[in-house]
């Protein structure tokens, strides 16, 4: 890719004109390991990263978006061992394979297929040792081909989902609309990422039919971090899903697809994490962990303010990169986890608690010697949960965005407290493996679940008063 990229570069400035940005598609099926690809990418690289999962036999990408497409050493790898091979009960070899007269000696030379003859030869000695089953021997081909030279990816959408739907009947402009792009923001894994594309391809199709139009092709775009398990979410796509997909993997602070490329962008409970934790809040010498309270507890206005000023910026930027890679008059919904401007924290409890108290499970293992007091002074949850009232302040700001629609939504969760651990170590464990260990992990957890027990305020799920704004955004034409 670098060697492409450099000479393209190198063609712009010899015909004095300003570089385009590039952005480079890696396509492997969906078995690759893209966690992998996505940790190793150069960080000097001058281009946006994205991955396709699939088989490249088939159509992956939009029509007409390819500058430049490469291939190499992989299209010898067949879609299927021939019908006459595999129903031959021959072990595959190196029979397969034409060997033109005069081409190369095999009693003095070696090609790459020599080297599959030893490998067919191993496991057949492994089946004769009864270390491998004959029969799965017998139906197994190697699926590729040498020729010669000749022969050249909730319960909080559930809540969001009717007025998704409306929006996209009542605003969502399809008539210049021939292939429709969906990009997902903080998709971890899929599992509740693949629901919502169902959601909104389903609206968009019904538009399409309503409209006696033929139907689009459709193609999804999950975004999350780097250290996302991509992987996972490959191999946990929908089987009948109606859409092409890819990863991009990148902080969605910053621009990530091309300009004009996003029909519909989308972003469910991930606007919270900030990029980093506010200055006035890091330490435990800080006043967000003096006396065993932080932001969500007793509001100490440095801390406050400093959080509240970092989602702001935060959310901005979100917004600022989305208006250069949405189309004009593109719909976005934001599904953001939110607090009421008051709930009473003896007989109440939000999302905020819980993050309280996880932290407090933490403190209490470093006054134990359990975990490393330097590391916890030097660590803060990144995010924030703001009001209704601050989303919109933030929202109504843009230049770029109008709000079609805000809707304030209770979360709906309805969970246990086995379901509160679960829910925060997942989202939590990796985070705090890469700071503190894993050796540290279900100590620390376990102490939130004996937390939660001995409080009965979170024996009722239905105390829980966390919020979530749906918030309908159109970019602006102008």
């Amino acid at each position: 890719m670098h060697t492409i990229i450099e000479a393209i570069k190198r063609k712009y400035e010899s015909s004095y004109l300003e570089t385009s940005e590039f952005f480079v598609c890696f396509n492997d099926l969906v078995s690759n390991d893209f966690n992998t690809l996505f940790s190793s990418l150069p960080p000097d690289r001058s281009y946006k990263a994205a991955e396709v999962a699939g088989d490249f036999h088939h159509r992956l990408l939009p029509p007409s978006s390819v500058h430049f497409a490469y291939s190499s050493w992989s299209l010898h790898w067949l879609t299927e061992a021939p019908k006459e091979v595999a129903d031959s009960g021959e072990p595959w070899g190196d029979s397969v394979y034409k060997r033109e007269e005069g081409a190369w000696n095999p009693e003095k030379e070696y090609t790459i297929v020599s080297l599959v003859e030893p490998l067919r030869s191993s496991l057949v000695d492994m089946a004769m040792q009864g270390r491998v089953s004959e029969a799965k021997l017998d139906s197994f081909n190697m699926p590729y081909y040498f020729p010669t030279v000749r022969q050249l990816k909730g319960g909080v959408l559930a809540a969001a989902k009717t007025i998704i739907e409306e929006e996209i009947a009542t605003k969502l402009d399809i008539s210049t609309i021939s292939f429709c792009c969906i990009a997902d923001f903080g998709c971890s894994t899929g599992n509740n990422s693949f629901p919502a594309m169902h959601t909104i391809i389903e609206a968009v199709k019904r538009k399409y039919e309503s409209s006696d139009l033929k139907t689009p092709d459709f193609y999804v775009w999950f975004n999350d971090v780097v250290s996302n398990d991509f992987n996972t979410l490959f191999r946990s796509l929908p089987l009948d899903r109606s859409y092409k997909v890819a990863a991009v993997a990148g902080d969605f602070h910053s621009h990530l697809l091309p300009p004009s490329s996003i029909h519909f962008a989308y972003s469910s409970w991930a606007l919270q994490w900030l990029t980093e934790v506010p200055k006035p809040a890091v330490g435990l010498h800080s006043p967000a962990w003096k006396g065993g309270k932080r932001l969500y507890g007793v509001k100490r206005e440095e801390v406050y303010e400093a959080y509240l000023g970092q989602f702001e910026r935060d959310l901005e930027a979100f917004l600022k990169c989305r208006a250069v890679e949405m189309v004009k008059g593109g719909i976005m919904a934001l599904l953001i986890p939110a607090l009421p401007a008051y709930w009473d924290p003896q007989t109440e409890f939000t999302v905020a608690s819980v993050i309280e108290l996880l932290r407090s499970s933490l403190v209490d293992m470093a006054k134990e010697g359990k975990l490393s007091e330097t590391k916890l002074d030097a660590f803060n949850f990144p995010y924030y949960i703001p009001t209704p009232e601050e989303v919109w302040a933030i929202l109504q700001k843009s230049n770029s965005f109008s709000i079609e629609r805000m809707e304030i939504l209770k979360s709906g969760t309805l969970l246990t407290v086995d379901g509160h651990v679960a829910c925060f170590r997942a989202v939590h464990q990796n985070m705090l493996t890469h700071e503190f260990g894993a050796e540290t992990i279900d100590e620390s957890f376990d102490m939130l679940k004996k937390k939660l027990q001995t409080s009965p305020v979170y024996a009722n799920p239905s105390n829980d008063k966390t919020l979530v704004v749906v918030a309908i955004l159109k970019l602006n034409n102008v």
